[in-house]
């Protein structure tokens, strides 16, 4: 067979009739995606040598209700050229901004940065990026990176909104094993793969990866990659190895300039016109029918607790007074432990003094923690993690017989209250006012341990920490989602991917973090696309001068970026580190004001506002056309044919009509676009039987038509083209680059090192050939053509 098969046209192969859904071409070589009845197959010819079958164009004949719902789903399942065709079989609601991204990645924008506010979709619209990838190329490979605690939610997601399948490493291994496929490298296969951070960063994970360029590579939370460690360096190897990056954050800048250039640069090529491009959109621009009413929840202390807190300070400035200069740090950091645990809950504070008491104890020079392994908590990065054991077990330079009766002294504080803890009994409080369902936050586990306890007898509650096993945290949410929990008491575990719009619009912060973005991140699990009331959010602030320094910290932050990226752009900050906030904090040191600084400044994309808006009005209203028939549409079958053709207004001057759909098919044999057009005649279409004469009546009348199309069409493909294949060309240097010996030593009684470096430099010249072929594809896609038309539909006047 000389020429691939258009795409819709049928063939035979292997005993059965096959529909081509997908064609590649590459000199004497083409790929074949073709489906049968119940399944699909790939072939490769001329291996396989399929047969074109002549299709049965003989009208079927139906009523002019039939008929009217079949060309309203033929029109519903045209294909556009810049439309997300996938979006009208999805399950997600139409927004006009989550269609912008997609929109920039069809026109060949390689790396994005979608940094909308929390609770605006982000994750759908990388979803829907994805989903369209996979309809236009069903061999897509493509690469979810995203924290461990998301995994399951994205394939969850994934499928329920656009039928995705997405798989797991792990599960890819477990499928090799199952099967006995051990030699095949998983990532190899073509799909949809998701895989944790911390998984990817490790480096026999990492080098074992196949020198194969990614379709797309989504990163989650992209802001958590950006330091100067393991994480960024395998995400920005990755990045450099992807035909398409799609960064996701909500606070993409964290008050460090270095690690936001970082964020920009991830992934980027040395190749002209790799930008990125940046999305940023928030509640206003989207104008959600819905705000959030914040209210500051002032806990007055009372007599026991207020003489706690001074205790508090007073031993601040105590242990201050007394560091040495190399010690400074350390003591600022301890310090700040205690004040975010006491403003948290009694019994949080009390566990860090009994093991800051346990270390003191212990003899010097001895560590009873030492065989100790410490937890690898990728999630809390700073003051307000769950495990602070590093930071109560350092040495402060004060002497430890003084800093023992300090602890002692508190101790007794504590004692003395009895358990009666000011913000436990204030949530107490509000829970038995109302039965609505509430989410409570907190960033310690002994804070949800006391929190459980204290209205475990009025309501019923679900908890969810880091250190449960995935399932427990899971039974746990899935039990208030179906309602058999009123109360979900969480820590920031909770604060990243979970969708709780559904079943609740009240939240109760119990203590303030010092980052104030996973403040935005907790309120966000509520107030997201979705949700159809008001959000209500409860912030618990003690009534003590000792909680002031840090509301005043978390307005000077955010107000710094605001005046860095402006408030529209990246108003959601995290703080530097923890030492600069202990600093701020406990010392009272007052930071130099924020100077705007123009390098840090990010030019954000508005140029597909136009173009989201009319997707949602062409996808709503294809939608609307689909709901009509819900038969099989299958484009160059048998053409329907009504002679009760229905009225139109105002009256057309024509006894017959007939629907022509015209394929534009690219250089590689994709169909890009598919049109219809209409034809009226004064005689009726009595020569529809004889269909096989009808491709030539209507090609002269349908040219003209189509070549007002391909004149727009021609020039946006060919600047699609010369972008990806600049791009192609860059990530083949790179690979080149990468996996090219440029020399080796070898060894005087083996040959080990000379045989290693003699197969690198062959894989290396498969690589190159490989990537010439994908440069010849991208430079076809440039190239428009028309098919061959072909009548869909037929009606007559009576």
């Amino acid at each position: 067979m000389q020429r691939p098969p258009v795409p819709g046209s049928l063939v035979w192969l292997r005993q059965r009739r096959w529909r081509v859904l997908h064609t590649q071409a590459d000199r004497r070589v083409a790929r074949l995606d073709v489906a049968g009845p119940t399944t699909r197959l790939t072939v490769v010819t001329p291996f396989d040598r399929p047969r074109l079958v002549t299709p049965d164009r003989r009208p079927v004949r139906v009523r002019r209700q039939q008929a009217r719902a079949r060309l309203a789903a033929l029109v519903a399942a045209a294909p556009g050229a810049r439309l997300p065709h996938t979006a009208v079989e999805s399950r997600i609601e139409l927004w006009p901004h989550q269609f912008e991204p997609v929109a920039a990645v069809l026109d060949g924008h390689r790396r994005l940065l979608i940094a909308d506010e929390v609770g605006l979709g982000k994750t759908i619209q990388a979803g829907l990026i994805l989903a369209e990838l996979i309809h236009r190329q069903p061999m897509t490979t493509a690469l979810v990176i995203t924290p461990a605690g998301l995994c399951r939610q994205w394939r969850d997601e994934l499928r329920r909104h656009f039928a995705l399948e997405a798989r797991t490493i792990d599960e890819d291994v477990d499928f090799a094993i199952a099967t006995g496929s051990r030699e095949t490298n998983p990532w190899r296969r073509p799909g949809l793969r998701i895989v944790s951070v911390d998984h990817l960063k490790q480096p026999h994970v990492l080098g074992g990866l196949p020198l194969d360029p990614w379709d797309v590579l989504v990163i989650d939370e992209a802001h958590t990659v950006t330091g100067a460690s393991d994480r960024h360096e395998a995400c920005d190897e990755l990045g450099r190895r992807a035909r398409r990056v799609i960064l996701l954050s909500a606070t993409p800048h964290d008050g460090d300039a270095a690690r936001f250039a970082r964020l920009v640069r991830l992934g980027a090529l040395p190749c002209e016109g790799d930008t990125l491009t940046v999305f940023r959109r928030t509640r206003t621009d989207v104008r959600l029918p819905h705000g959030r009413v914040v209210r500051w929840c002032r806990v007055e202390p009372g007599p026991a607790f207020g003489r706690l807190l001074d205790t508090l300070g007073a031993f601040e400035r105590a242990l201050l007074a007394g560091t040495r200069a190399g010690t400074r740090d350390a003591a600022l950091l301890l310090l700040a432990v205690f004040r975010t645990r006491a403003l948290s809950t009694i019994a949080a504070l009390d566990r860090s003094l009994a093991r800051r008491l346990a270390w003191l104890d212990t003899p010097a020079g001895t560590d009873a923690d030492a065989w100790r392994q410490q937890r690898l908590d990728f999630d809390d990065d700073g003051v307000g993690s769950d495990e602070d054991t590093a930071w109560t077990t350092a040495d402060t330079g004060v002497p430890r017989a003084r800093e023992r009766a300090w602890i002692v002294r508190l101790r007794g504080a504590i004692s003395a209250m009895r358990g009666r803890d000011p913000k436990l009994r204030r949530v107490h409080a509000l829970l038995t006012r109302t039965t609505e369902p509430v989410v409570i936050f907190t960033g310690f586990r002994h804070s949800l341990d006391a929190v459980v306890q204290a209205i475990g007898t009025v309501r019923q509650v679900s908890a969810m920490h880091g250190a449960q096993p995935p399932t427990d945290r899971q039974h746990a949410l899935d039990r208030f989602l179906a309602g058999a929990t009123s109360v979900l008491v969480t820590t920031d575990v909770g604060g990243q991917g979970l969708n709780l719009q559904s079943r609740a619009h009240w939240l109760i912060n119990l203590d303030l973090p010092w980052n104030p973005a996973r403040l935005e991140q907790r309120i966000g699990r509520l107030d997201r696309l979705g949700q159809p009331t008001r959000v209500h959010a409860t912030l618990l602030v003690a009534g003590h001068a000792v909680e002031q320094p840090l509301i005043a910290s978390l307005s000077r932050r955010t107000h710094a970026a605001q005046q860095r990226l402006g408030s529209s752009t990246l108003a959601d900050v995290t703080p530097p580190s923890p030492l600069a906030l202990a600093t701020t904090v406990i010392a009272g040191t007052t930071p130099a004001p924020p100077v705007r600084q123009p390098d840090m400044q990010v030019p954000l994309c508005h140029a597909y506002r136009r173009v989201g808006r009319a997707c949602v009005t062409v996808v709503a209203r294809r939608r609307r056309l689909r709901q009509h028939w819900h038969g099989l549409t299958t484009p160059g079958g048998r053409p329907t044919w009504t002679d009760a053709w229905f009225p139109c207004r105002p009256p057309l001057p024509v006894r017959g009509l007939a629907i022509v759909a015209v394929p534009l098919i690219d250089g590689t044999g994709d169909v890009i676009e598919r049109g219809l057009i209409a034809l009226g005649t004064a005689d009726p279409w009595r020569d529809a039987r004889d269909s096989h004469l009808l491709p030539a009546v209507v090609r002269a009348a349908v040219s003209r038509r189509v070549e007002v199309r391909l004149r727009r069409l021609r020039p946006w493909l060919r600047d699609v083209s010369i972008r990806r294949v600049v791009a192609e060309r860059a990530i083949a240097r790179h690979l080149y680059l990468v996996g090219h010996p440029r020399a080796a030593q070898l060894g005087l009684f083996s040959q080990r090192a000379s045989t290693a470096f003699d197969e690198a430099r062959r894989r290396a010249a498969i690589e190159a050939t490989l990537a010439a072929a994908r440069i010849r594809v991208e430079e076809a896609r440039g190239v428009l053509t028309c098919g061959d038309p072909v009548i869909e539909w037929i009606g007559e006047r009576s």
